[in-house]
């Protein structure tokens, strides 16, 4: 191997050519030139271990590749009695990259690289983007081999995902690192694009040295491989690769086999994800399950992985009575094998909390989340996965709160965060970044709420295979945006669109579809047209909402679904503020709004009634209104609807 060492960056050799040296050999090829990218705490022994696994990776020969290292840290030093500048260092290092092309990182240790702590090595990696040089990482055999290990668990994997933070870097010169952030600045780039650019790259390594393992091997290390490569595209969030591998490994295990009932449990949870019938996930997921209770009893991580899931899985289909038990059974068990504070049960937490907040126990469902999101905090730090999920989630009881400031702010982190690990345009990301644009709606930044929902429509429909959900999600949003904004033509296409696309999905009585058909009632109202009147009373009878209750719209005071009119400001934004008829009687919207709730909305069940006694009355119908009238007033016994909201029979 030939390497040069580099007393000073200005020193730059063009690509394809090098100095002379009595141990030349032949001109190397202009794609065989690189720069390595180690730290100089790094052994160096190591750095030339990772290189030679990288070149036998890449089918190169060692002796004929020239390695370009910047040996020394000139900036931090005198040469001949000056110091240069801080754009003399950056404009060599550009030049020399410029001309080379290539740029090898050595990772070590693997999950957390000494090389992204120091800034001018991420530096390094902001230099490859804007000159388009080739960016690649390597590992050396030791931490190769810590790789292989450690990947069995899939939790190594997340802690990296939340340890490598180019932003955390530093330098010995102070002013260094300051001088580095204003050069991102320009090309609108940040360190959370260079973490992107870190995290894609050694994905692809990793991806890679899984694949070397399954091909070397046999039997059930073969599936446990493919299982292993299974966990890790489900980590990145690569659905349809993940379900093919752990495919894979089930066909291979034997039906004794624990990690074969992991496999299926982790093929019904994507099957879940992809929007497949209940019957379908639910079934895979008992089936791992019960499996897993025989072979290996309750006490057993891999039995409570599955509970958890299982139990995560129906609390998101509000089936909160199946749910429930499983999460807290779940967290009971794992307190008692593994200790109430072991990183692996915060998932759980979160869910027991999330499941909480859907019922509407809002005091017990933050209780949870704030537990949860300070263990995460203080054991695995800000910006673990697993600690951003709490995050997520108690933006939504800011928000139940009516806090919009306060979860706004909680979302943008959220957003940049899963920028940061797995890109704009993850089905997840995008998820949370709609939620940004319905708070956007809501503080009545009505521009800068249709530019994302329109960008995230726009990203769930090309990729709906992914999450096919998701776009009608959106569209429920991008709705109630354009019902905020007055524009009903808008309005009545995307709610209509997302109700019939996320019935086919989920049936009519799930939580997102209800959101989409009170929106339409609602739209209804607001432009007092009765032409879908029937249409509309036909699908909240399927929902099973012909009530008082919207279960889906939640008072602002109380917390709770409201019961009977909504009352919302008409001087703040459209619909920001909604509460129920005794919260406005105790003046509990002072906390939140200045104005007093005057604007009402009747339930849908009894508007529409109301709405066809008023036509009836109208066409002189007495005979089919008395009949009505009976049937409304029978409904308003039922509901216990207050007396001065009801209608006065016509005479």
């Amino acid at each position: 191997m030939f390497v040069t060492s580099l007393s000073s960056l200005g020193s730059t050799i063009p690509r394809g050519t090098r100095q002379s040296s009595s141990s030349a050999k032949a001109p190397i090829c202009e794609v065989r030139d690189l720069v390595c990218q180690p730290c100089l705490l790094y052994l160096f022994l190591d750095v030339v271990n990772g290189l030679s696994e990288f070149f036998e990776a890449e089918g190169l020969d060692s002796d004929n590749v020239a390695v370009w290292f910047c040996m020394f840290n000139n900036n931090q030093h005198q040469i001949a009695n000056q110091i240069k500048e801080f754009s003399f260092w950056v404009d060599s290092f550009q030049t020399a990259l410029r001309a080379i092309g290539n740029v090898v990182m050595v990772l070590s240790p693997w999950n957390n690289p000494t090389t992204l702590t120091r800034t001018w090595c991420v530096f390094q990696i902001y230099v490859a983007i804007v000159t388009n040089a080739r960016f690649e990482v390597t590992m050396g055999k030791t931490q190769k081999q810590s790789f292989l290990q450690d990947i069995h668990d899939k939790i190594p994997f997340f802690d990296m995902l939340g340890t490598i933070k180019c932003e955390a870097s530093q330098t010995a010169v102070p002013s260094d690192y300051d001088n580095i952030r204003n050069i991102l600045k320009p090309p609108n780039l940040k360190f959370a694009d260079l973490d992107r650019m870190v995290f894609r790259v050694f994905q692809e390594l990793m991806v890679r040295t899984v694949q070397t393992q399954i091909e070397t091997s046999v039997g059930a290390d073969k599936a446990r491989w493919h299982f292993v490569m299974g966990q890790l595209f489900l980590a990145m969030e690569s659905l349809m690769d993940a379900q093919t591998s752990f495919e894979a490994a089930v066909a291979i295990y034997e039906n004794q086999a624990p990690i074969r009932w992991k496999a299926v449990m982790n093929l019904g949870c994507i099957a879940e994800t992809q929007g497949q019938p209940k019957s379908v996930w639910q079934s895979l997921l008992r089936q791992a399950l019960d499996n897993q209770i025989n072979y290996l009893g309750c006490a057993h991580v891999d039995t409570l992985e599955t509970m958890f899931m299982l139990g995560a899985r129906y609390n998101r289909h509000d089936e909160f009575a199946l749910g429930m038990p499983l999460l807290v059974a779940c967290f009971e068990t794992g307190c008692r094998l593994l200790g109430d504070k072991n990183p692996r049960l915060l998932y759980v937490v979160e869910a027991i909390g999330s499941g909480h907040l859907h019922q509407n126990e809002v005091d017990e469902a933050e209780q949870w989340l704030q537990s949860g999101y300070a263990h995460a905090k203080d054991m695995l730090g800000l910006d673990n996965p697993r600690t951003i999920i709490f995050e997520e989630t108690l933006a939504l009881v800011h928000v139940r709160r009516g806090q919009y400031d306060c979860a706004q702010r909680i979302y943008r982190n959220v957003c940049n965060q899963r920028c940061r690990i797995y890109g704009s345009d993850e089905m997840g990301t995008r998820r949370i970044y709609s939620r940004l644009g319905e708070i956007h709606q809501r503080l009545g930044a009505y521009e800068t709420a249709e530019e994302i929902l329109l960008e995230c429509l726009d990203v769930a429909t090309k990729r709906s295979e992914l999450f096919p959900q998701l776009q009608f999600i959106v569209a429920v949003r991008l709705g109630m945006l354009y019902l905020a904004m007055g524009d009903l033509r808008r309005a009545e296409t995307h709610l209509s669109q997302a109700h019939q696309g996320l019935v086919q999905y989920d049936g009519p009585k799930f939580s997102e579809i209800l959101l989409a058909l009170y929106r339409l009632c609602l739209l209804n109202m607001e432009s007092s047209c009765l032409d879908r009147m029937d249409e509309i009373e036909s699908q909240l009878n399927q929902a099973e909402w012909f009530e008082e209750t919207w279960s889906q719209f939640f008072c602002n005071g109380c917390y709770q679904p409201i019961c009977g009119s909504i009352y919302s400001c008409e001087k703040c934004p459209k619909f920001v503020y909604l509460f129920c008829r005794p919260c406005v009687s105790q003046v509990k919207y002072a906390a939140l709004c200045t104005h007093v709730p005057t604007v009402a909305f009747t339930p849908p069940a009894r508007y529409f009634q109301e709405k066809r006694l008023e036509l009836l009355a109208q066409e002189q119908k007495w005979r089919l209104y008395k009949a009505q009238y009976k049937a409304y007033k029978a409904y308003c016994a039922t509901f216990q609807v207050p007396l001065d909201e009801q209608l006065e029979e016509a005479v």
